[in-house]
């Protein structure tokens, strides 16, 4: 069965306690804005310098220099593009953050695996790289990422609530209801108190005293609890 939304108000929503980056999403636009880029960016330079300290002679090859300028090309491209997504989901507060944020997602996963580890080799070395287990693996990793992220963007409450401004249909009734519940601070419409005057015990509420005439009104008396 579909999960139904109803939307409501701004000011509800900033009111509700899922409004806000929070939570998993905190991780989500962390990834995206600084942990992502930083680590990709001392994960490539040590696959560089490992190969080169390995091999000395790629240090003289413009095969190898053209390989590199365009894989580190590339890779700030995605960086950018997690960074710009990132900062829309930390900023933003409209659906069309969210669904740029989808798009980037994948496009810097598992679409950004193939163009580094296919295209870039094919375009620079003239033939794409080594398709090994530990390639396979990242590319399925960065699939699995990808579909888990765009998975929570689109069902998490916190999500809805902060750039749609939407809540379940289940919740909401359950808040109704919650709210058509008499107070249980409501003080009850029989309860008793005693006149300050002549003592003579009547209903809390009363604006005179029907045995002395006393009145309860404005600054003056006012009936005792009993």
């Amino acid at each position: 069965m579909a999960t139904k939304w109803r939307i409501i108000s701004p000011a509800e929503a900033e009111a509700h306690p899922l409004y806000g980056v929070g939570g998993w999403l905190v991780l989500l636009v962390a990834g995206m804005l600084v942990l992502g880029p930083l680590f990709g960016t001392l994960q490539l330079g040590a696959q560089f310098n490992a190969l080169e300290r390995q091999y000395p002679a790629l240090v003289s090859s413009d095969a190898w220099s053209r390989f590199k300028t365009a894989s580190w090309v590339t890779f700030l491209v995605i960086a950018a593009l997690n960074i710009y997504g990132g900062w829309g989901l930390a900023r933003g507060k409209e659906w069309s953050v969210v669904t740029r944020a989808k798009v980037i997602l994948w496009i810097s996963g598992p679409l950004g695996s193939l163009v580094m580890g296919v295209l870039v080799p094919i375009i620079t070395l003239g033939r794409a790289g080594a398709v090994d287990s530990k390639f396979v693996g990242s590319f399925l990793a960065s699939v699995i990422a990808a579909a888990i992220w765009t998975t929570y963007l689109s069902r998490s409450k916190r999500v809805r609530i902060t750039y749609e401004h939407s809540v379940r249909t289940d919740a909401l009734s359950e808040s109704l209801a919650a709210s058509q519940q008499p107070s249980a601070r409501a003080a009850p419409t029989d309860a008793k108190g005693r006149c300050p005057n002549c003592e003579q015990v009547i209903p809390l509420e009363s604006e005179a005293c029907p045995q002395c005439h006393a009145l309860f009104t404005g600054d003056g008396w006012k009936v005792l609890p009993l």
